[in-house]
């Protein structure tokens, strides 16, 4: 897993994994870099189709469409 501060640089289309981890000095922060995550993630990655976010460990989780999907467009 990279640090945080590799983290806030890789782009959402680079990620491999199907999880970010998020550290935070305070819940609001966490709650504020949720959003932003969620947000990138919808709007960059197309594939992606379910976001899970973990309250009791700031890390958000993935789905991706399979492969035999078609795609639109």
């Amino acid at each position: 897993m990279l640090d945080t501060e590799e983290n806030s640089s890789v782009g959402i289309s680079s990620l491999s994994a199907n999880a970010w981890d998020l550290y935070a000095s305070t819940a609001s922060e966490t709650h504020d870099r949720y959003r932003g995550l969620e947000a990138r993630i919808a709007a960059e990655r197309p594939d992606i189709v379910a976001i899970q976010r973990r309250t009791t460990k700031t890390r958000l989780t993935w789905s991706r469409r399979s492969a035999s999907t078609s795609q639109n467009g």
